[in-house]
C-alpha cells in the first residue's frame, strides 16, 4: 500500500514538473516570438498570456489586444472629415501609428493599476455601487440604457460591463485621487517657478514658439507648442473658458489644472458648421501638479515586462519600445501626422 502511494506521489510530482517545464518553455518561446504580432494575435486575444506584472497584478495579452481592437474600431467608425482630419491604419505609416497606440494602451493598463493601488493605499476604495450609479448617469445622458449599450457596441464592441470596468472604475479612482491631492497634498507643493519664468519672458516680447521649445515639458515642445484645432468640448473647462475668450495673437496667464501648469496662445479661430474652433499653442510644465505628485508615487511600484519589444523605464514611469530606432522615430511620426487624430 505504501509503495503504491509512493508511486502515485511520484507520478503527481512528475506531472507537476512536466507541467511547470511546459509553462516555462511556453513563456520563453512566445517572449521571443512576440504574441502581439499579427500571426499570433487571434490566439492571444482569447488566451491570457502574461505580458506584465505590476506589484503582483498581472496584465495579459487578452486585455491589451481587446482594448487596442476597441480603440481601432472607434477610429475606424468615426467621421473626422468635418474637422479636416483622417485616420488610416492600413498603410505602412498607419501601422506604425497603430504600434504607437498599442504602447499607449499598454501604458494605460499599467497606470490604471497604479492609480487604483495608490488610491487604496490612501484609504480610498471605489465600490461597485458607486460604479453602478455612475453607469446609470451615463445611461441617462445617452437617453436610455439601451442607447448607451448600442453606442458602446457600435463604437467599441463593448458591453455595459466592459464600459464600467474599463472606463468608469479607472475614472472614479482617478477622480477620488485628484480630490485627495487637492485636499491633502496641494498646499505642500512648491511654487511654479519654471512656468512663471516662461510667462515673464513672453511678457518681455519673446517668441512663444521659442519659449515653448525651451520651457515646455509637453510632447509638442519641439513643435513650438503647436496643439492644432479644437472645438470647445474637446478642451478641459479651465482651458476652454480662456481659449474661447481670447483674440488671435494673445497668450494667457498661467492656468493650473490637475495635469500641470499651462500657458496657451490663440493662433487663430474659425467658424465651421455654426461652431467656433480655435487653433492653439501651449507651454506646459508638471511642476507643483497632481501629475508630478502621481509620478513620484509611481516610482515605488515594481513593474516587470515580459515582451521583448517593450521595457519599463523606471525613470520616466512608462513603457518604451525596446528598439531604440522605433522609440526615436515616434517623435517624427507624431510630427508628420498632423491632421490624424489617432496620434
Amino acid at each position: 500500500m505504501k509503495k503504491q502511494n509512493k508511486r502515485i506521489i511520484k507520478r503527481i510530482l512528475l506531472g507537476l514538473g512536466l507541467g511547470f517545464t511546459f509553462i516555462v518553455l511556453f513563456l520563453i518561446i512566445f517572449y521571443f516570438c512576440n504574441p502581439l504580432s499579427k500571426f499570433y494575435r487571434p490566439f492571444f486575444k482569447t488566451i491570457p498570456y502574461p505580458i506584465a506584472i505590476v506589484d503582483g497584478k498581472i496584465i495579459t495579452t487578452k486585455s491589451l489586444l481587446q482594448d487596442l481592437e476597441s480603440l481601432e474600431k472607434f477610429y475606424n467608425t468615426q467621421d473626422f472629415s468635418d474637422l479636416g482630419l483622417r485616420v488610416d491604419f492600413k498603410t505602412e505609416e498607419g501601422q506604425k501609428r497603430l504600434k504607437i497606440k498599442e504602447k499607449e494602451v499598454f501604458n494605460k493598463l499599467i497606470e490604471n493599476i497604479m492609480v487604483e493601488k495608490i488610491a487604496q493605499s490612501k484609504g480610498i476604495f471605489v465600490t461597485e455601487k458607486q460604479a453602478g450609479e455612475e453607469l446609470v448617469t451615463k445611461a441617462q445622458e445617452a437617453g436610455s440604457t439601451e442607447n448607451l449599450a448600442l453606442n458602446l457596441k457600435k463604437l467599441y464592441n463593448w458591453s455595459l460591463t466592459d464600459f464600467r470596468d474599463k472606463v468608469i472604475l479607472p475614472r472614479l479612482y482617478l477622480k477620488e485621487l485628484v480630490d485627495y491631492y487637492d485636499n491633502e497634498i496641494s498646499k505642500q507643493t512648491p511654487s511654479q517657478e519654471r512656468i512663471k519664468k516662461a510667462h515673464q519672458e513672453l511678457e518681455q516680447g519673446a517668441s512663444f514658439e521659442e519659449i515653448a521649445k525651451e520651457y515646455s515639458e509637453g510632447e509638442t515642445a519641439e513643435n513650438g507648442g503647436d496643439l492644432g484645432w479644437f472645438r470647445k468640448n474637446y478642451l478641459s473647462d479651465d482651458i476652454a473658458e480662456k481659449a474661447f475668450s481670447m483674440k488671435p495673437g494673445e497668450f494667457s496667464e498661467v492656468i493650473t489644472t490637475p495635469l500641470g501648469s499651462h500657458i496657451i496662445y490663440l493662433e487663430d479661430f474659425q467658424e465651421k458648421d455654426n461652431e467656433k474652433q480655435v487653433k492653439l499653442k501651449q507651454i506646459f510644465t508638471q511642476e507643483g501638479s497632481f501629475l508630478e505628485w502621481l509620478n513620484k508615487e509611481k516610482k515605488d511600484f515594481s513593474v516587470k515586462v515580459f515582451l521583448k519589444s517593450y521595457f519599463w523605464d523606471n525613470e520616466k514611469n512608462k513603457i518604451k519600445f525596446s528598439d531604440p530606432d522605433l522609440e526615436t522615430s515616434e517623435d517624427s511620426i507624431r510630427d508628420q501626422s498632423i491632421g490624424d487624430p489617432s496620434v
